[in-house]
């Protein structure tokens, strides 16, 4: 990885993601929030490769009416997956492999989630509406805003990670303003800030009535301790939130604070900070806690509707394929 040129991300990110608070309304939460402090700090430095552009400030409009699932299926590719252990079945993206953690919800009760994992949140569940391989996904219904996630141990989770999952997002999305979301994250304890969520794969979406960038996408590494958070990323790009299928997956290293974030194989961003240096990284040695669903920050009515597939977390890199 490389560090490359810097994108301008300006205050939308610190409006996106200055208040991650919400009313979180879950009693039975497997964790709590680690910290909902403004940022006080500078703008947040990005370094990307996608195209980006001057964002507009954002704008809340009225709701429309809701999400409806879609009936694209179209599978992505991408980079060469780590090999086989044995033999597979096509329909199972964790057959065959011994990867850290990996759910394919094949085997998992429609209307609940995988054994060993804990709901924060009601309206994430197991469905066969659609599937990026098989018969079955996890689905998150629409709310306005806060968490629809699942949460597990990550003690298996090293100092280097890479992970893998596939994501698609009913249409049309809520008419709304910049809305900062988070779809995979961990908890760890960052070598200066304490505890923090750590959110490898998260995304805001400009506002619908942005000049230029309507609904565009930017997607971020976010950090969020007990003070204020910190996030790198691309910059508004042309990726939107699609009824199609997606693969993003991110490679991060504690050793040389190091990130990258791949969607459908591509290189959109990454960073090198090196040995000992932790600024705006942060990333820890160990984690306790890995969550995968929805948490948006601001109120989006009537919210989102989104499935994830074929997730796993591996030593190697999965690629898409796999």
């Amino acid at each position: 990885m490389q560090a490359t040129t810097k994108a301008f991300f300006g205050a939308t990110l610190l409006l996106a993601c200055g208040d991650d608070s919400g009313a979180d309304t879950d009693t039975d939460a497997a964790t709590t929030d680690p910290g909902s402090t403004s940022s006080t700090g500078g703008v947040p430095e990005t370094t990307g490769t996608g195209t980006t552009n001057n964002p507009s400030g954002p704008t809340t409009d009225a709701p429309t009416t809701g999400p409806a699932p879609g009936s694209t299926t179209e599978d992505t590719t991408g980079n060469p997956s780590t090999e086989s252990t044995g033999d597979t079945d096509p329909a199972r993206s964790c057959d065959g492999h011994d990867y850290l953690l990996c759910l394919d919800f094949e085997d998992d009760a429609l209307g609940g989630i995988p054994a060993d994992w804990t709901r924060n949140g009601d309206l994430i569940s197991v469905q066969d509406d659609f599937a990026h391989r098989g018969t079955q996904s996890l689905r998150t219904d629409a709310q306005p805003e806060w968490r629809r996630r699942i949460e597990h141990d990550a003690s298996m989770i090293g100092p280097a990670h890479w992970g893998r999952v596939f994501y698609r997002v009913a249409q049309p999305i809520p008419d709304a303003g910049l809305v900062h979301s988070t779809h995979v994250s961990l908890l760890g304890v960052g070598p200066n800030v304490g505890e923090a969520e750590y959110r490898y794969f998260d995304s805001i979406k400009a506002s619908s009535t942005g000049q230029g960038i309507e609904n565009r996408l930017q997607f971020i590494f976010n950090v969020q301790p007990s003070g204020p958070e910190f996030a790198r990323g691309t910059g508004w790009i042309e990726r939107y939130y699609e009824d199609v299928w997606h693969c993003a997956e991110w490679h991060v290293d504690a050793a040389d604070q190091s990130y990258a974030f791949y969607y459908d194989g591509e290189e959109l961003f990454s960073f090198v900070n090196g040995p000992g240096n932790f600024t705006e990284s942060e990333i820890p040695d160990s984690y306790s806690v890995i969550t995968l669903g929805w948490t948006n920050y601001q109120t989006a009515p009537p919210g989102f509707t989104a499935w994830y597939d074929d997730f796993a977390i591996d030593d190697e890199r999965i690629g898409c394929d796999d």
